[in-house]
């Protein structure tokens, strides 16, 4: 699709660089409408109506969440296993080893 302005263009002036410059233009031009048809793919098949970059990103997001407040959770010892070395004496409230 997006080719066509540049074989149009190409026979109309017989010039390589009109030719690749009317292609780079019309890959440009359908970017909107292919995120367009890709959006409504993915709603027709139950999504959320995302393009596979816009849902890729979301995915990547939500993993680098969890990553940091599993690193934040460990960080202060929250999660199980992380202080089972120390262990804290009830008469002074220290953690000893």
């Amino acid at each position: 699709m997006s080719g066509i302005p540049g074989l149009a263009a190409v026979r109309a002036t017989n010039s390589g660089l009109v030719d690749q410059m009317a292609s780079i233009g019309g890959a440009y031009a359908s970017m909107p409408v292919s995120d367009m048809i890709l959006r409504g793919k993915d709603k027709i098949g139950g999504g959320q109506g995302l393009s596979p970059y816009e849902r890729l990103g979301a995915e990547q997001q939500e993993q680098m969440r969890n990553e940091i407040t599993q690193q934040v959770m460990q960080a202060y010892g929250v999660l199980p296993g992380t202080r089972d070395q120390y262990f804290s004496d009830p008469s002074t409230g220290m953690m000893v080893g």
